[in-house]
């Protein structure tokens, strides 16, 4: 039957894809003799950790930043990329590649992760990067655009940016917004997404807060799927 299946598969033009043998672990993931000797029942190995190295950090733990590229109405006036009291939003660096020299060595070569404060009735502005991205809002409440669309979102509401798409947000609460974001690379990236910052679509258009939009001018149009 399978033989019968492949055959028809090619027929097609499709491509087969034989699944993992379970009778063959990866010589790279399979218990080693130590681990086997104290974990008899482990499916992996058990390396323990890495000297200097921990698991753990806390947002508390982390310095409170902002994008250097933004004007100071928005950014604030902290120096050298740090969020002082006059700024309407800022970001820690929870995770990330080590030439961003993330805070006690949580280092992923392909991963960028960290939280992001917006103050309550600030609206932060319309803009993109190369990088795949994806918000998670765990306070507060707001308006949030990407490309065409808006939302009014809540504790609860992930948001996914593909690559360069136009998005920006409003707080629309008495509170602040509290939010967790990734970026990575995909496979098909042409080039290090994590060299490339966020920047304004419409920076000549949002010289203040009130003329602030959380979306590009005009919309994007919707794009035909390939």
């Amino acid at each position: 039957m399978k033989k019968i299946m492949a055959v028809a598969a090619v027929a097609m033009g499709l491509s087969v894809i034989s699944a993992p043998s379970i009778s063959a672990p990866d010589p790279f993931t399979a218990p080693d003799a130590k681990t086997m000797k104290v974990y008899p029942k482990a499916q992996y190995k058990v390396p323990g950790r890495l000297e200097g190295t921990t698991g753990f950090i806390h947002e508390d733990e982390a310095p409170k930043k902002s994008n250097k590229s933004y004007p100071a109405w928005f950014r604030g006036n902290g120096k050298n990329g740090a969020a002082d009291e006059s700024a309407l939003y800022w970001y820690t660096e929870l995770i990330a590649p080590k030439a961003y020299k993330p805070t006690k060595n949580m280092s992923a070569e392909n991963l960028y992760c960290g939280t992001l404060f917006l103050a309550p009735g600030a609206t932060y502005p319309a803009h993109n990067h190369p990088a795949s991205e994806f918000y998670f809002l765990y306070e507060g409440k707001g308006k949030w655009c990407i490309d065409d669309e808006c939302q009014m979102i809540r504790p609860g509401h992930l948001m996914y940016h593909r690559p360069f798409a136009a998005h920006g947000w409003q707080n629309t609460g008495k509170d602040p917004m509290k939010l967790l974001y990734c970026w990575w690379k995909e496979e098909g990236d042409k080039v290090n997404v994590m060299n490339y910052g966020a920047r304004w679509i419409n920076p000549e258009k949002f010289t203040g807060p009130k003329d602030t939009v959380p979306h590009a001018v005009p919309f994007p149009e919707v794009r035909k799927a390939k």
